[in-house]
């Protein structure tokens, strides 16, 4: 089993630093972050906070975003029934990257990035040609920049008409709503989300899958953060 999230260096602890944070509605004092090297490390942290926070709480934060889902997706025309077994891939007419977008607006909630096809891939490879050719060319051979022009307003073109899909694992509503959920803990706690502890772990699993491509069902409390074990910060 792997026991890191394979994040790179102390930038990437950052961000996953933020994304807790913003996920959570919680702040970590510098001590905190220096202390948290393992995935259980920021589960104590993220307790901490809701220890005393969870009385008169008493709704299920993933009922909550699946309702919540569930009336975002109405709104775009879908008929019911709507089930957490729904599929999203043939629900509506909207591209996987419109549909995540529409969601995330109708539902005033936090949605996961989606995923580029193929298309968006090569976008991105050909842009990224055309950007590092035109510094080649401008030394060796200026007369080619206008080659080196095209080719990235091609790949950016191509990144922008890319559709997009869903992660792998929100495929359906349900699953979409367990995303959501994790994404979106603090503000689903200041509605009413009671912070049990399965909850708590369950929203920062979900939290952490968007940052490394372990999957969630190997993350465990004493998986390290980053590759090189330097402290989350």
């Amino acid at each position: 089993m792997q026991d890191t999230l394979e994040l790179d260096d102390a930038d990437d602890g950052h961000d996953l630093r933020v994304a807790v944070e913003t996920a959570f509605k919680i702040q970590f004092s510098e001590a905190e972050a220096a202390g948290c090297r393992t995935v259980d490390d920021i589960l104590q942290v993220i307790r901490s906070r809701f220890l005393s926070a969870g009385e008169g709480a008493e709704r299920c934060v993933t009922a909550m975003a699946f309702y919540r889902l569930r009336r975002a997706v109405a709104g775009l025309g879908v008929r019911p029934p709507l089930t957490p077994d729904t599929f999203l891939g043939t629900l509506t007419g909207l591209s996987a990257r419109k549909l995540l977008k529409e969601v995330g607006r109708r539902s005033e909630l936090q949605v996961p990035a989606w995923k580029s096809t193929l298309l968006g891939q090569v976008g991105g490879w050909t842009m990224l040609a055309g950007l590092t050719g035109l510094l080649l060319v401008a030394i060796v051979a200026p007369h080619l920049w206008f080659a080196c022009v095209a080719m990235g307003l091609l790949g950016f073109v191509l990144t922008r008409v890319d559709p997009g899909r869903l992660p792998h694992d929100c495929q359906t509503l349900g699953e979409l709503a367990r995303k959501i959920a994790g994404l979106n803990f603090g503000t689903l706690h200041a509605q009413g989300a009671k912070p049990r502890d399965q909850d708590l772990w369950d929203a920062l699993v979900e939290v952490l899958s968007e940052h490394t491509v372990l999957p969630k069902a190997d993350i465990h409390p004493g998986t390290m953060i980053l590759r090189k074990q330097q402290r989350f910060s």
